[in-house]
């Protein structure tokens, strides 16, 4: 929930514990990464990215290179494009 609403600290603090599952899934089957990207939060992709969440996992078929284009946050593509893809 913290990184599909943008809070930084909260998720750079979660990330840093070494304890949650990154790639974890909410009762809507969005991992971390397809909720910040669907909402176009830029730094908490970039901290989930570097912190090895899988930009490939998939909710209902869309992963969450799909997620930020049908948002229309394309700059969130280029950042998982640089760092992870």
């Amino acid at each position: 929930m913290a990184a599909g609403v943008g809070q930084e600290s909260v998720v750079k603090l979660l990330l840093d514990t070494g304890i949650v599952d990154i790639d974890a899934r909410d009762e809507d089957g969005f991992t971390p990464l397809i909720a910040t990207s669907v909402n176009g939060h830029m730094e908490v992709v970039k901290m989930l990215l570097d912190k090895g969440a899988d930009v490939m996992a998939a909710s209902d078929g869309w992963n969450p290179l799909h997620a930020a284009f049908a948002s229309g946050h394309v700059g969130v593509i280029s950042v998982a494009k640089n760092m992870a893809i």
